[in-house]
């Protein structure tokens, strides 16, 4: 079968190019007599104006609804509902459908940034960020990624299926295939990592429950500036809290690993590690009356958290605790070593 020569339909008219030519299509906007301008060919190049939108090898090419300078559609209904919106892009069947107003959004892939009715948005993905509506400075790239976004403001979603959860949050962050949130409405999360899901806002979350090491070159700083800090008080006896506390080791056998959410033992780690249970954490906490020290976060009720490093100042306290005892032992032993030397002289004196 001899190949098949390119055909340019242009107005509903196809134009075939001659033998030897190269097919080139370029495009440029003539604003002031408000038409799409085509290049076709290479070694016979013209230019052709036409009234947009036009179709190019089954492809419809134009500027969308409106007719507006400054915008470009390739696709089926692209940016098809448009009236004043300009200085947007819409690459895919349906993209920016029912944008009227919006203004510089780029939307890549079919239906992405179908519902939009705001500004700034960039959505690059099969159906991402299909039902946004008022939500503004949005980014999202990847399959249905931020799809469900209605009214939230400056996310970020890249990866497959990433921020599904949101629909109003803002300044949320979602990196990685399925990284989401386990509600709506959070502020300024970060959920980094396949299948990492943060569970509150001005929260980070890296990586799934399958994560087993977080390595970094150097130690972790923490911001501990006194001039951000108020009501500072001197820890209450730490000793007996720490009496209290039980140290085990133990194996993780994540309940996220079965189907069921159940575990039977079959998926536990072959590896031991070292640390507390939150919940007798919690006990102590109550016990002491030191909800103040808040080692465990339960932000997520099924799945409670560990902040080892919250009971350092403890440990800390409870070390100078045992100086001062140590201390004022020893002042005792040496009073009495005093006492003794000072009788031994005695007798000794009554002896001669």
């Amino acid at each position: 079968m001899a190949p098949r020569k390119p055909v340019v339909n242009i107005d509903g008219t196809n134009q075939q190019i001659p033998d030897g030519d190269t097919l080139i299509v370029g495009a440029g906007i003539d604003a002031a007599a408000g038409v799409l301008l085509l290049t076709i060919g290479a070694t016979t190049a013209t230019s052709v104006g036409v009234a947009p939108p036009t179709t190019i090898q089954g492809v419809t090419v134009g500027l969308g609804g409106g007719a507006l300078p400054g915008n470009t559609t390739l696709g089926a209904k692209a940016l098809g509902s448009n009236t004043l919106g300009t200085e947007n892009t819409a690459i895919g069947a349906f993209a920016l459908l029912t944008t009227t107003v919006g203004v510089a959004c780029t939307a890549v892939g079919y239906e992405a940034l179908f519902a939009n009715e705001a500004s700034d948005n960039t959505a690059v993905g099969y159906q991402a960020m299909s039902v946004n509506g008022t939500g503004i400075g949005n980014t999202a790239a990847g399959y249905r990624a931020l799809q469900a976004n209605t009214k939230g403001n400056e996310n970020v979603a890249v990866g497959v299926n990433t921020g599904l959860a949101n629909k109003t949050g803002n300044n949320n962050t979602f990196v990685g295939s399925l990284a989401d949130a386990t509600a709506d409405g959070f502020e300024n999360a970060t959920a980094l990592g396949n299948g990492a899901t943060v569970t509150a806002s001005d929260a980070v979350q890296l990586g799934n429950g399958s994560i087993s090491l977080l390595s970094c070159q150097v130690a972790l700083t923490v911001v501990s500036d006194a001039r951000d800090k108020t009501d500072v008080e001197t820890l209450p006896e730490a000793l007996p809290i720490l009496a209290d506390l039980r140290p085990v080791k133990y194996r993780w056998d994540n309940r996220s690993r079965y189907d069921d959410g159940v575990s039977d033992g079959s998926k536990k780690n072959p590896a031991y590690t070292t640390g507390f249970l939150a919940q007798e954490l919690q006990q102590v906490q109550t016990t002491h009356g030191a909800d103040w020290l808040d080692v465990v976060y339960a932000g997520d009720p099924d799945r409670l958290g560990v902040t080892h490093e919250r009971l350092l100042p403890l440990v800390v306290k409870a070390a100078q605790e045992l100086a001062a005892k140590v201390a004022a032992a020893e002042a005792r032993a040496d009073a009495a070593e005093a006492r003794l030397a000072a009788l031994e002289a005695a007798v000794t004196a009554l002896q001669s």
